[in-house]
């Protein structure tokens, strides 16, 4: 069943069921600060939808649609793929050990829920993965494991990322996704690099002599 909001005095359509993939809760929500939204026939109070407990998944705030307007969107399946290199995250023991591990999950939306620990309330992230010919989705409700998953997007996805555009979109999605947990993004681990040998050293050296002479 589609579900609607009047903005501004337009009919708009904000998602299907409980998937609200057409507006995000930070666009959703700054609307209803303004009392820009009013009930439509046969959909729920505007209220409602961002009640707690409600259970309404709204689309993940991409920050490259910032600029859009409430309910415009080109997509509304859109996703963020996350490879995930650590099976510990989304297995169990029983996983093919003798080969190397890799899955893709995607970053789709959030949800407001009550945080694993503190009951605080939080925009979860909620991810879907493809397995067996079916869609799994899941949010995640947990500080430990949220923040190992934007370590894996860091690690998998951003780091190795070469088109500048999307290296800093990815930067930013890893940002607001700590930022519906209150949480700050984590420092990769980064490796030194490797020493030369004292006869590479040597080399490099005598070529930096060489260059010196030439006036360089």
């Amino acid at each position: 069943m589609p579900e609607y909001v009047r903005y501004k005095g337009i009919e708009t359509k904000i998602g299907v069921v409980e998937s609200l993939f057409y507006v995000s809760y930070q666009k959703y929500t700054a609307a209803l600060a303004e009392g820009y939204l009013q009930r439509v026939d046969k959909s729920l109070l505007p209220e409602r939808y961002a009640e707690k407990g409600a259970g309404f998944i709204f689309r993940f705030p991409f920050p490259d649609e910032d600029h859009r307007k409430f309910g415009d969107v080109d997509d509304h399946n859109r996703s963020i793929p996350i490879t995930i290199t650590d099976p510990l995250l989304l297995e169990n023991s029983n996983y093919d050990k003798s080969q190397p591990y890799k899955k893709v999950i995607g970053l789709e939306s959030q949800k407001l829920i009550l945080r694993d620990g503190d009951k605080k309330e939080c925009l979860a992230a909620v991810f879907s993965q493809k397995e067996d010919h079916k869609l799994n989705v899941f949010s995640v409700g947990g500080d430990s494991t949220i923040l190992k998953i934007v370590g894996q997007f860091m690690k998998n996805n951003v780091e190795p990322e070469l088109d500048p555009v999307r290296k800093n979109l990815y930067n930013e999605v890893a940002k607001r996704i700590l930022d519906g947990y209150q949480l700050e993004i984590p420092k990769l681990k980064i490796q030194p690099p490797h020493r030369l040998s004292s006869k590479a050293e040597d080399k490099v050296k005598g070529h930096l002599k060489i260059k010196r002479g030439k006036g360089l």
